[in-house]
């Protein structure tokens, strides 16, 4: 299927998601539903990084019912309900 992602690439989307800061430069779409982070999750929000590409839709990274092995972070609160 055209534009479809394979599936190693999701894996890897989650493995990153697992541990470290995911960025993105050009636009982009994120739903987090259900997640469970681990515990050595750093405490940063997917961002936009500085680029020449246009973001013309804007931060678009929602959020619903995930935790985190320890203290939760501020960052992944539910915001699905409010946005879409």
């Amino acid at each position: 299927m055209k534009g479809s992602r394979p599936i190693s690439s999701c894996i890897t989307l989650l493995l990153l998601l697992a541990v470290s800061a995911l960025c993105y430069h050009r636009d982009a779409q994120f739903y987090l539903i259900n997640c469970l982070f681990a515990k050595n999750r750093t405490d940063s929000a997917i961002y936009a990084v500085p680029t020449a590409n246009p973001i013309l839709w804007g931060h678009r990274v929602y959020y619903y019912n995930c935790l985190r092995k320890g203290t939760d972070y501020k960052w992944y609160a539910d915001n699905l309900n409010k946005n879409v």
